[in-house]
């Protein structure tokens, strides 16, 4: 073991390696991040988006729950990443990252989404 090992540094350089989905989003994981005010409705779906994974066809086909993972626009798989940045019948101007912001639009593409994720 490091000698200069703490919990602290190892789970920093744990997410320093980490090379998942989304990990732009989130500079600094240790302060707080937008959109922790929200309601718990719109913060689930605001963080399911974040992860990439969530209630969507794909991962709901994945899972065993649906008989299909195409989307409702004919898209071959709704992804929580295609729902927000690609479907045509769905996505928010701005994709991901202006939903990452937590703006005025973002909170109201979220209260109205008209899928349940």
């Amino acid at each position: 073991m490091k000698e200069d090992f703490t919990p602290a540094s190892y789970w920093a350089d744990q997410w320093e390696s980490f090379r998942g989905i989304n990990t732009n989003l989130i500079g600094n994981p240790a302060s707080e991040i937008s959109g922790m005010n929200l309601p718990r409705r719109e913060w689930t779906l605001l963080n399911r988006f974040r992860t990439g994974v969530g209630r969507c066809k794909y991962w709901k086909f994945k899972w065993g729950q649906a008989d299909s993972q195409s989307c409702y626009c004919g898209e071959d798989q709704q992804t929580m990443n295609h729902i927000v940045n690609d479907c045509p019948l769905r996505c928010l101007s701005g994709g991901i990252d202006s939903l990452n912001t937590v703006g005025h639009e973002a909170i109201c593409w979220l209260k109205e989404l008209d899928v349940s994720l």
